[in-house]
């Protein structure tokens, strides 16, 4: 399995989990339900951003490789007024998404790639130092 399809399905998992833990947590808690659902809200729009920005750079990828003719962009606008409608939502219905919890949660797939992203190198180097180790042994 490539690199982007591994991180795509540890960001699938962590998503539904932490959507998961969101719901539950709103559905316990009456008066603070606001929280929950507006980070699950910004989590959700942090999930389609950064599938739709993984579908992109395969796109951009195939297009330098000459298997496509055009030059794709990476949708950043697009992307972009996902993030601000979800905004918009928070600030219309205050009553059922925080706001700050909506922004908190647009940033939960890059800081998960990060952290993914760490640990894929962290491995791969402890498994290059283990190969080197065991051919001079």
């Amino acid at each position: 399995m490539d690199e982007l399809r591994v991180y795509r399905r540890v960001l699938k998992v962590a998503t539904y989990s932490v959507l998961a833990l969101c719901f539950i947590a709103a559905a316990l808690v009456g008066s603070y339900k606001s929280i929950p659902l507006g980070i699950a809200l910004g989590v959700v729009v942090s999930y389609v951003n950064a599938n739709y920005l993984a579908f992109k750079v395969r796109r951009f990828m195939d297009g330098i490789t000459g298997q496509e003719k055009r030059r794709p962009g990476l949708g950043f606008f697009t992307r972009a007024a996902l993030a601000l409608a979800a905004a918009m939502i928070a600030y219309k219905k205050p009553e059922m998404f925080n706001m700050f919890a909506v922004v908190g949660g647009l940033v939960f797939s890059q800081f998960l790639l990060l952290f993914a992203g760490l640990i894929q190198s962290r491995k791969e180097e402890d498994d290059a130092s283990e190969k080197g180790v065991k051919k001079h042994a």
